[in-house]
């Protein structure tokens, strides 16, 4: 008796999209990147894409105020007033300064951030917006989906060149 091999349906294929969807897996959340270990500075390169799971270093560094990678500015990244929470869109403050303190007007800043244990993105794309105040921005539509360490990577061009930053922040679980 010959086999007959049958091409899985249409139905098949959106029943399968349901399933994984109904699980929480998503294509983001499969992707594999390069597994290489990564500083925190040096990770600061990735966009929202997923990449391999990492484990949190020993000596995090959690400051909300540093020096960027090339040392051309100074940022500080501010949580709400109410705090940081799982869940929620929430706005962040961004102070944008030269190496020298000065505020920086007219920067343009991408923002990612993924979550280095599970190997996934932010849930939400992040946009930064200039503020009445100089070297002030806006870190608008920020969520976290789940607690635990999360690494936002800002990627700055501004009047005196580009530059970036990765930040580190540990949310409760």
């Amino acid at each position: 008796m010959k086999k007959v091999w049958h091409t899985p349906s249409k139905a098949w294929f959106a029943a399968a999209a349901v399933a994984a969807a109904l699980s929480g897996c998503t294509p983001h959340d499969n992707a594999v990147a390069s597994s290489s270990a990564r500083t925190s500075q040096d990770a600061s390169e990735s966009s929202n894409a997923p990449t391999a799971a990492r484990e949190r270093p020993a000596k995090l560094d959690t400051s909300l105020k540093r020096r960027t990678v090339g040392g051309k500015f100074i940022v500080e990244i501010a949580p709400p007033a109410s705090g940081t929470s799982v869940g929620r869109i929430q706005s962040w403050t961004l102070t944008l300064q030269t190496a020298t303190g000065e505020p920086v007007e007219g920067a343009n800043i991408d923002v990612s951030g993924e979550m280095p244990e599970h190997g996934h993105g932010l849930p939400t794309d992040p946009q930064v917006k200039p503020t009445i105040h100089a070297g002030r921005y806006t870190l608008d539509s920020m969520k976290f989906n789940m607690g635990g360490w999360w690494e936002l990577h800002l990627k700055i061009r501004g009047p005196r060149g580009a530059d970036r930053i990765t930040f580190n922040t540990v949310l409760a679980e």
